[in-house]
């Protein structure tokens, strides 16, 4: 399921980053560029509140998909977890002699070509 929420995130940062590229900001823009093209497209005078609202409604579904998305992720430890293991820690810090014989492997002759 974290999959299928990572996809439809990409998806709608892709159609969020088009729209942007679409809207008409007060110094000009895409679409002033492209001739008034989106007006056209939407066919409505008022296409920049559109493409306004489009904007955020996007922007409002990744952010709801992305703080929802950590439900789906899968790993992490619980606290009980994490005690036991510091508790395993303890016991062979205690268990510790410094004098111990570490035991040695004997590797085996390099290969001469």
């Amino acid at each position: 399921m974290y999959i299928v929420i990572s996809i439809v995130i990409l998806i709608l940062c892709v159609l969020i980053s088009l729209v942007v590229l679409v809207q008409n900001p007060k110094g000009g823009g895409l679409s002033q560029s492209l001739g008034g093209v989106s007006s056209q497209v939407f066919g409505a005078k008022n296409s920049t509140g559109l493409v306004e609202k489009v904007t955020w409604y996007l922007a409002l579904a990744i952010v709801v998909l992305s703080m929802s998305s950590v439900i789906f992720i899968d790993g992490g430890s619980s606290t009980d977890e994490i005690q036991r293991s510091d508790a395993e820690i303890l016991k062979d810090e205690v268990n510790f002699n410094p004098t111990q014989e570490v035991e040695t492997i004997e590797l085996p002759e390099p290969i001469e070509e």
